[in-house]
């Protein structure tokens, strides 16, 4: 049986995939290079009893964390706030390989 430790780490892996197929889908369906929160939240389905706000900030906090990994990156205004999101080239050839 596994633990809760490994399975909230197993969770945090699939949301990030999650996320990271849903930046890749978008992308390829837009002229834009970068996708908002928001365009990823609904490609993900994320339906969870929350304030729409709130699931954008989720899904937020885990780009960034994406960001810190080198798997994303983001356009920002002046005072930090992200306003769209795109895969690192890295990230995106990976992807295509694995096609």
């Amino acid at each position: 049986m596994q633990s809760p430790k490994q399975l909230g780490r197993i969770g945090i892996f699939y949301l990030e995939e999650a996320i990271l197929d849903a930046v890749s889908r978008l992308q390829s369906k837009t002229d834009s290079d970068y996708v908002r929160t928001g365009d990823i939240v609904d490609v993900m389905g994320f339906d969870l009893p929350m304030k729409d706000t709130d699931k954008n900030w989720t899904i937020n906090r885990f780009l960034d964390k994406l960001e810190g990994d080198k798997r994303v990156e983001s356009r920002r205004k002046k005072n930090g706030a992200a306003i769209g999101w795109k895969l690192t080239e890295a990230e995106y050839q990976k992807r295509c390989e694995e096609e």
